[in-house]
């Protein structure tokens, strides 16, 4: 019987999980089907919170080059709210903080496997049984595994063989929605309005923030 924890996503959840339990000794599997970190849709806005969870973690942010939030703006169109934040937050791109997690996941002992993807996951017994696809620069392999416990961490997508679970309340229309990021490269001007500061424009159905991340760039996210 295996005594292998395999935790199926390589986001924050599940990295965060795996770096917990390797640092217990457990052993550890962590499947990320995508080749390497990328950019996602995200505010890139680490709170207190976050922050506090991450060093708990071993992520030095701001070794990472993340950007101290100090400052927020509120805007509605008429009027605007301007204050100092009680605490200072932090703001790195996810696909920094993925890779970052990522690594440090790896330090802890697991073992850290990009490129694989789930393709069923099953009862089998007293374990889990999962097929894998894997991806390389030689082409894609499919393997077996098994696993005494296995953390879903894959997030929006689906896992055949494993149906996702929603809440009896869930309307069709809490699922229109849509969210859009860019980074920018501003001047040294507009770099000077952004020092430290999260900016919120609130409109009708919405909202869309403005906040500097590593290197100099500006996160704009709907």
């Amino acid at each position: 019987m295996s005594d292998e924890t395999i935790i199926i996503g390589g986001g924050p959840a599940g990295s965060a999980a795996a770096i917990k339990l390797a640092k217990q000794g457990m052993p550890v599997r962590l499947l990320e089907r995508k080749l390497r970190p990328h950019h996602k849709v995200c505010g890139e806005f680490i709170s207190y919170e976050a922050a506090q969870y991450l060093d708990e973690l071993g992520l030095d942010l701001a070794a990472l080059g993340a950007e101290p939030i100090r400052h927020a703006r509120f805007y509605n169109g008429e009027s605007e709210l301007i204050f100092n934040l009680p605490f200072t937050a932090w703001s790195l791109s996810r696909c920094k903080l993925d890779s970052a997690l990522l690594e440090q996941a790896a330090s802890a002992g697991a073992k850290v496997e990009l490129g694989t993807t789930v393709r069923h996951l099953s009862r089998a017994g007293d374990e889990w049984a999962l097929f894998t696809r894997n991806r390389s620069s030689t082409g894609q392999t499919g393997t077996e595994l098994s696993a005494n416990t296995v953390f879903l961490a894959n997030g929006k997508h689906e896992l055949r063989g494993w149906k996702r679970r929603t809440h009896a309340s869930r309307q069709p229309s809490h699922h229109n929605v849509i969210g859009l990021k860019m980074h920018f490269s501003p001047s040294a001007l507009q770099q000077v309005a952004w020092p430290g500061t999260v900016e919120i424009h609130l409109f009708k159905g919405g909202y869309a923030g403005l906040e500097p991340i590593e290197k100099g760039g500006i996160n704009l996210s709907f």
